[in-house]
């Protein structure tokens, strides 16, 4: 009887080191073909953050809230700024009826030089006329064929059409000074108005940071903060990532590195998932050697130089979150099964 229990024992001891064996041959041993690595899920972090101070108004995203580009996230009190764009535009109606007023009176300057330079021609021409008439009434009064009295109307008529004439060749001077002075201060208004027209563009700019949008499709990985605090530029609203866009950065010791190519499929496997895996892809390998990170937590596994690898992982539903730990079968070998 004893003899029977030393048997059925020694059966069991050989049973539990053979299933041992198998364990750790099938753990830790590398299937042929394929390379087994561990890492964290990662991601491409989008921190959205304030472009301008004020208080929050609203905070319309929470903490695993999927959004799509464009959707609003958060919006900062305007009123403040809505007043500046009230007084910005009254300022540049000002300016703009100023305007026209200058336009119209640099139109009614130039028509009155135009009217002037007729008037010119005009006094001109009598002035002609009385010239040549006091030339002749002068030679004639010389050889006493006409009356003293006709040379002296004669010169009268002289001295008023070039009284005239002197008259509206200073009128055309002013003129030309009435319209130099409305073009300038057309000029001035130009510029008034300019200046004015983007305050209120810049003003307009700045409203429209008071809207927060998200810039991209994905998910809102961190709510940072809450309706109705104080924020200043640069305050971090949240931080948002493409939960579809996610991989996983694997070291690969340096003796195993030329095994690995650009595209060799890959399943990864987490814990959160034990009956399934997610495929992926390698599109990274580094070309340069490293000291195992220190988020390795052996030792003297930190003391290896290794090649980061870089796989990117399917995850179109979400289910993988950044962080994560997952365990990567990188197959190096085409046709070896997993």
């Amino acid at each position: 009887m004893r003899y029977k229990w030393y048997f059925i024992a020694g059966v069991v001891i050989i049973l539990v080191a053979l299933a041992a064996f198998v364990l750790y041959m099938s753990d830790e041993k590398e299937v042929a073909g394929i390379l087994q690595a561990n890492g964290q899920v990662r991601g491409t972090e989008i921190t959205v953050s304030s472009k301008i101070p004020g208080k929050l108004e609203r905070v319309l995203i929470n903490e695993g809230q999927s959004i799509a580009k464009g959707d609003l996230i958060a919006d900062i009190s305007s009123d403040e700024i809505q007043a500046r764009i009230e007084q910005a535009s009254a300022r540049v109606e000002i300016y703009k009826k100023q305007q026209e007023v200058a336009f119209h009176s640099v139109h009614q300057a130039k028509a009155a030089l135009e009217r002037v330079e007729s008037s010119i021609k005009e006094v001109e021409s009598r002035l002609n006329l009385a010239s040549s008439d006091y030339r002749r009434y002068t030679k004639l009064a010389d050889k006493g064929i006409i009356a003293r009295r006709d040379l002296e109307e004669a010169e009268a008529q002289l001295k008023s059409a070039q009284a005239n004439t002197d008259a509206a060749k200073e009128s055309r001077e002013e003129a030309i000074a009435t319209i130099e002075r409305a073009e300038a201060s057309q000029g001035v208004i130009a510029n008034q108005l300019a200046a004015a027209d983007a305050q209120l563009k810049e003003i307009n700019a700045i409203f429209q940071d008071t809207k927060i949008y998200a810039p991209s499709d994905g998910t809102v990985i961190n709510k940072l903060a809450e309706q109705g605090e104080l924020v200043v530029q640069g305050t971090p609203i949240a931080v948002i990532m493409d939960l579809s866009d996610i991989y996983v950065r694997v070291y690969i010791p340096q003796i195993d590195i030329g095994k690995i190519r650009i595209g060799n499929p890959v399943r990864i496997y987490a814990d959160a998932f034990p009956d399934s895996y997610f495929k992926g892809k390698v599109v990274e390998v580094s070309q340069k050697a490293e000291f195992t990170p220190k988020e390795v937590h052996m030792k003297e596994e930190r003391t290896k130089l290794v090649f980061g690898v870089k796989v990117m992982i399917e995850n179109p539903e979400g289910y993988l979150k950044p962080g994560m730990p997952v365990d990567v079968r990188i197959r190096w070998k085409e046709d070896v099964p997993w």
